[in-house]
């Protein structure tokens, strides 16, 4: 085997080590993971608090749009949806 060769060889062995050193890293690296399960847990405890109080959440965004509809009209002085050319 010619010295070229050998070092190609060589060069290619040690670049498949290193990249099956980062494979093998990256699936066993556990660092991240309780941020992860911080974000799972806070996401189930709003959708359940969503759904305990959707009634009251349907309600109070109900009368939030009255009331912005309500002043909105109050201000400009027209009673529901009007166009420039009415």
């Amino acid at each position: 085997m010619l010295e070229y060769e050998v070092k190609a060889k060589m060069a290619l062995w040690r670049m498949k080590n290193a990249i099956e050193g980062k494979v093998k890293a990256f699936f066993t690296d556990e660092s991240g993971e309780t941020y992860f399960i911080s974000i799972i847990v806070v996401l189930v405890i709003v959708l359940a608090l969503a759904v305990m109080f959707r009634k009251n959440i349907a309600e109070l965004v109900n009368k939030m749009w009255t009331k912005i509809f309500q002043d909105a009209s109050d201000a400009t002085k027209t009673t529901g949806a009007q166009t420039m050319f009415d």
